[in-house]
């Protein structure tokens, strides 16, 4: 091994003179040794990129004569087939390309042979056989890897000039059928790189008051919305809740997408726009008449980012769901998050936090502590809404001494 890894040094320094000839003297020195016969292959492509095309032919066709396993066959088929495409000759390459495919249909130079040959092919051919022939190809091999990157390829070519709700279902349907393949693993990445083109094509679907496609987008595509940046996820945001607002039965089938969406931003530990989205998600839950689904998406967004202005909200719309779920335990806990947001929230809103404070500790009987918050509330902002409320409470309290 020790001969072998020399060999590789020479290569990676760009010498590949002095690999051949290593790889020679391996050869030479243990004809019988599986070291002989891995260093017998390894010559083939440093010989392609020196542009020695005939010499690389011979040597994977003499390779290809002697393998003595599949693995050896398919290396060789491989460099071969590129050794045909350096030489021009795409046709030829294609054959061999095809014979390693048909070898082994779930081996890694089976996948790469299918996205090399779809390359050529929209090449030679152009796009409408190179469809074709992909679409053959995934029903020769079903079931198997190769199907997957053919299903892929289909869905490249298809995408070729953008993606839309309607061309990227190819990618959503190799990540369904073919989970932890290699070839899932690129459409799921084609997906979340052309998730702002996915929700452009969203906001036609809602301009065109098509909301059921549009929630059914998001229910699609929601688990590849985890990278977005924030002007782009504001965007989406903007587009669902202009969609509720013209259309309030949209609550319903936006749920699960928002659900979806919301485990794709926490995956990626993207704090603020799970806030953002998880937000929505309890005013659509709230819509809908489920509490404590609404419950859950305000207080999961107040833990995101209590200091910022949708955090800070979304507690103090947490604290009331709690209070009326008679839960003032935990009506004290949200309202305590939208208090403190000295800086996001405003003079009115945080008066309504101390007044929805006070109310949840009266409940609890901590009746000093509520009086305190009531005349701080009436303090901060004597004009606002909750005002009268604190005033209220106050008179209460004092009667009841």
């Amino acid at each position: 091994m020790a001969r072998l890894a020399a060999a590789e040094c020479h290569t990676q320094s760009g010498d590949p003179h002095g690999a051949i000839a290593q790889y020679e003297r391996v050869i030479a020195q243990r004809p019988d040794s599986c070291e002989s016969r891995t260093a017998g292959l390894r010559p083939a492509p440093i010989l392609s990129h020196q542009g020695r095309t005939q010499e690389a032919v011979a040597l994977c066709e003499r390779l290809l004569e002697q393998a003595l396993d599949q693995e050896q066959k398919a290396w060789a088929q491989q460099e071969l087939a590129r050794a045909r495409l350096c030489q021009g000759e795409g046709r030829k390459a294609l054959v061999y390309y095809d014979q390693l495919i048909a070898a082994d249909p779930q081996s890694p130079q089976a996948e790469r042979a299918v996205t090399v040959i779809a390359d050529l092919a929209r090449d030679c051919v152009g796009d409408d056989v190179t469809s074709a022939w992909l679409r053959a190809l995934g029903h020769a091999y079903p079931g198997t890897h190769v199907e997957a990157m053919a299903g892929y390829e289909q869905a490249r070519l298809e995408t070729a000039q953008g993606l839309s709700v309607g061309n990227a279902q190819g990618y959503l349907a190799v990540t369904r059928s073919f989970p932890g393949t290699p070839a899932a693993a690129l459409a799921a990445s084609a997906l979340e790189q052309g998730a702002a083109e996915i929700i452009a094509d969203m906001a036609a679907l809602q301009a065109q008051h098509r909301w059921q496609a549009m929630a059914g987008a998001l229910l699609d595509f929601a688990p590849y919305f985890g990278r977005l940046d924030e002007g782009a996820l504001h965007h989406l945001h903007d587009m669902l809740l202009s969609a509720l607002t013209s259309s309030p039965r949209l609550a319903q089938p936006l749920r699960p997408g928002l659900t979806l969406l919301a485990e794709a931003l926490s995956a990626r530990d993207d704090q603020s726009g799970l806030a953002l989205i998880s937000a929505l998600a309890g005013d659509v839950a709230s819509r809908f008449g489920d509490t404590a689904g609404a419950c859950a998406a305000w207080e999961r967004a107040a833990e995101a980012s209590p200091a910022s202005k949708t955090g800070a909200e979304a507690a103090l719309r947490l604290g009331a769901a709690r209070l009326s779920r008679h839960e003032p335990d935990k009506a004290v806990a949200a309202y305590r998050i939208a208090r403190s947001a000295v800086v996001s929230l405003s003079p009115e809103q945080r008066a309504a936090a101390m007044v929805g404070l006070g109310e949840a500790l009266v409940v609890l009987g901590r009746t000093e502590e509520a009086a305190y918050e009531f005349t701080a509330a009436l303090a901060l902002a004597p004009e606002s809404e909750a005002a009268p409320r604190a005033a209220q409470a106050l008179a209460q309290l004092r009667a009841s001494r």
